[in-house]
């Protein structure tokens, strides 16, 4: 199950993520205080998204953030899952900005915007690295 949690809520609601190609049939999405599982009932999403007044953000699955960084990556290993697991490994042991995830979505969601975008999550927003 994708993290639901408002901190991952907060991390997600950037152009970054948001402006991402994805499935919306295998997705999870929040709209306020509504949570839309696209796996489960496609009826309950077109009925919430008719009537929701607040932002629709996307809330990608571990995989889907996986995806994201596939290719981008520098050589780890021979094979995908390896290089993903030694990327966000390395990663997570480098890293200076003091950063504890609560969960793995948060931990691929850090390691994609740092390792994309050069940017660094502060605990409210996401913010460019000083080099």
């Amino acid at each position: 199950m994708t993290d639901r949690s408002k901190e991952y809520i907060k991390m997600c609601d950037c152009p970054e993520i948001q402006e991402q190609e994805r499935d919306g049939h295998n997705s999870y999405f929040v709209c306020g205080e509504h949570h839309l599982d696209m796996t489960k009932d496609a009826d309950e999403y077109f009925h919430h998204l008719i009537k929701c007044k607040e932002k629709l953000i996307w809330l990608p699955r571990q995989d889907q953030l996986q995806e994201m960084v596939w290719g981008k990556l520098g050589d780890y290993c021979t094979n995908k899952i390896s290089s993903l697991a030694w990327g966000v490994w390395d990663f997570y042991l480098r890293a200076d900005d003091n950063y504890y995830p609560d969960s793995m979505e948060q931990l691929w969601l850090a390691f994609v915007m740092k390792e994309l975008y050069s940017k660094i999550w502060d605990g409210e927003k996401w913010k460019d690295i000083e080099r």
